[in-house]
């Protein structure tokens, strides 16, 4: 899934990375996404929401080839941060378009949504997550301001933790709540190459 810009076009393609390049896979999503949220690896992830119209509420699991549909979220957003595994997943805040930003946190166990601690008012949309189910960080995103706020999630509920240095949306996540990176986003209508390393203490610009 995702867009590309200029045109605007929406896609439904899958692609594997093997360590250096790129293939798509032959097995699509059953129609075109934007905005999706995902987790979990190569040959075992999951795929929910979507910006489309109506907005999505429709889960897919890949299982190294192909995609088959899942449960239902409970609340259909796209933008949302998401954490974990194919089995043990999470998706929080985000846009249900049109009514406001949500704050609606969901646990995923492989089959099924539930509803669980909600994130902090006033919630955010296109934003980072990494982590796991039970231990997850949530940064950056918008709407205006543009955020620098961390939040982690203990498996029921969230708190605030140490600002990124630089605030931007539409940026991404990896690794623990240990340690983290925040990579590129867009401040100002800009694309940019910012990466930020995240630790208990604090976050530090690499580059």
């Amino acid at each position: 899934g995702g867009f590309s810009y200029p045109p605007y076009v929406v896609h439904s393609a899958t692609e594997l990375y093997n360590g250096s390049s790129w293939t798509t896979a032959p097995n699509s999503l059953p129609s075109n996404y934007s905005l999706m949220g995902s987790f979990g690896t190569q040959t075992a992830a999951v795929s929910c929401g979507g910006n489309q119209s109506p907005i999505l509420d429709k889960t897919f699991i890949w299982n190294g080839s192909s995609w088959t549909a899942s449960g239902d979220m409970n609340t259909g957003r796209h933008g949302m941060g998401c954490a974990g595994t194919q089995t043990a997943g999470l998706i929080f805040s985000g846009n249900p378009d049109p009514t406001p930003i949500t704050q609606a946190t969901e646990k995923w166990n492989g089959s099924s949504w539930s509803n669980t601690g909600n994130f902090p008012t006033p919630g955010k949309h296109s934003l980072a997550g990494s982590g796991t189910q039970t231990s997850a960080l949530a940064f950056g995103g918008s709407p205006p301001p543009i955020a620098t706020n961390t939040d982690q999630f203990n498996g029921s509920t969230w708190s605030a933790k140490n600002n990124m240095g630089t605030a931007r949306y539409q940026l991404k996540g990896f690794g623990t709540t240990s340690t983290s990176l925040a990579v590129g986003g867009t401040l100002g209508g800009v694309s940019r190459t910012f990466v930020e390393d995240w630790t208990p203490e604090a976050t530090v610009a690499i580059f």
